[in-house]
């Protein structure tokens, strides 16, 4: 009984050690945007857009600007209820304008069994100095894209549900000649370069990302945000322990 109550004081102060060490660990972690008195004055919340649940601007911290890597562990403070810690690592693969990508892994417990799992995907753009984020977490699924103004960014929480086309503000044409591209490059990649593959015999999807000019000046920089969306799939195959496949960006345009 002495034995048995002794294992189970030592499991429980283990226990409360390796607790104590995550949440110190975790409020170590710098924060990526400045939130500080000084800096309120910088934070605006921006009026509710469609597939958005709420939006706001925030200021990077500027020793995350420039040239400087970014550190392996980060906290994503978006909003006043969502700070999320997260662990960056480094891809090393070519991609499109030697943009640098980072892959991410959360603290969301529903994936902690899996240990390739990676929810965040960070683009950094040594061209424009500015860095484009997809995070999709327990917490919600957030995009971080940059600003006209140095340092700026729009941190918004997007909306998970089914989106209403009806209620975009789009024009008919516009629509039709966008299903029209869409046809036609659909046509297009079912019949060319189906059996690609790179020097490590992998199949590689290429893929030409066209914006609108609407679509171009929300995302800014269209390049890094281009590389988010496709790294996000990549992850996902990744994810899925899809091995021999990923998807590839070979070009942006506005059009």
């Amino acid at each position: 009984m002495i034995r048995c109550n002794v294992l189970v004081k030592s499991i429980f102060f283990l226990s409360l050690f390796f607790h104590v060490a995550v949440t110190s660990a975790q409020s170590e972690m710098p924060d990526l945007f400045s939130t500080t008195k000084a800096n309120q004055a910088r934070v605006s919340v921006l009026p509710k857009e469609i597939a958005t649940k709420r939006s706001r601007l925030l200021t990077i911290k500027s020793n995350f600007l420039g040239s400087n890597k970014l550190p392996s562990k980060l906290q994503f403070n978006l909003f006043d209820d969502v700070q999320i810690p997260i662990v960056l690592e480094k891809k090393n693969h070519s991609t499109y304008k030697n943009l640098e990508v980072y892959w991410g892994r959360s603290d969301d417990k529903r994936f902690a069994h899996l240990p390739h799992y990676r929810d965040v995907v960070v683009v950094y753009n040594p061209n424009t100095e500015k860095i484009t984020a997809h995070i999709n977490t327990n917490k919600g699924k957030f995009q971080i894209t940059p600003t006209d103004i140095i340092g700026q960014y729009k941190v918004a929480e997007l909306e998970t549900g089914e989106i209403n086309c009806s209620d975009l503000s789009i024009k008919s044409d516009a629509i039709a000649a966008y299903n029209t591209i869409s046809e036609s490059a659909a046509a297009t990649a079912a019949t060319v370069g189906c059996n690609e593959m790179d020097a490590n015999g992998k199949y590689v999807a290429d893929l030409f990302i066209g914006y609108s000019y609407q679509a171009a000046t929300i995302a800014n920089d269209i390049d890094a945000h281009a590389l988010t969306m496709v790294e996000e799939v990549n992850t996902g195959l990744s994810n899925s322990l899809v091995t021999n496949i990923y998807v590839r960006l070979v070009g942006t345009g506005i059009d």
